[in-house]
């Protein structure tokens, strides 16, 4: 008899729907009346347990670092990347000394052979630090060299594509050194005799 029973609850309206044998009617809401405070009972564990849940993920969500909020242009945590990496670089790019930025070169320096004679990169490395050398700074780093072609001949290398310059090591015409700006130490090159040979006008240059 109770394998036909068919009892529908719609808390939102307040029905209570029941199919069954007319003769068993009764009898099935007496057990309903005996089962609903055990339901009761049984079921205020598992909602306290959920409710539990609940404000736990809720506090986690109130506590979650917000590194995955999204804006405009993308990520806040890609944007935040984007500025510690540009701040990097900048860090990164020593700002020429005082005495380096008071330099007046000169595009015709005199004793110096022309610029656009130059040709290739290294040369034009070794002539920035040759005419810085005359005019008393005896040594630039990567990042002095490029500020100074850019100022001079506007000119722009990246100090990292200065630092080829290395490659003239073997042949004597830079050596590397070091310079302390603000209690820290940053590589420079010095030129070399050389080196010089390689940017310095001779006597036939001078006389042509």
């Amino acid at each position: 008899m109770t394998e036909n029973v068919k009892v529908e609850i719609d808390l939102i309206a307040g029905k209570l729907g029941l199919e069954c044998p007319e003769s068993s009617v009764d009898s099935i809401l007496t057990r309903l009346a005996d089962f609903l405070p055990k339901f009761r009972e049984q079921a205020q564990p598992t909602a306290q347990q959920a409710a539990h849940h609940i404000i736990h993920r809720v506090e986690d969500e109130e506590h979650k670092p917000p590194s995955h909020a999204k804006v405009a242009n993308g990520s806040a945590d890609c944007g935040a990347k984007r500025r510690s990496s540009v701040a990097a670089r900048s860090a990164s790019t020593l700002e020429a000394r005082s005495d380096v930025k008071n330099l007046q070169l000169n595009v015709d320096e005199s004793g110096l052979i022309a610029w656009g004679s130059l040709g290739k990169d290294w040369k034009k490395y070794l002539w920035i630090i040759e005419a810085a050398r005359i005019k008393g700074v005896d040594g630039l780093t990567n990042g002095e060299i490029s500020y100074l072609m850019d100022k001079t001949f506007r000119e722009a290398r990246a100090p990292k594509v200065v630092n080829n310059i290395k490659q003239k090591i073997k042949d004597r015409f830079v050596q590397p050194g070091t310079v302390d700006v603000d209690g820290k130490q940053y590589s420079t090159w010095r030129i070399l005799a050389d080196g010089s040979k390689e940017v310095v006008q001779t006597a036939a240059m001078t006389n042509a």
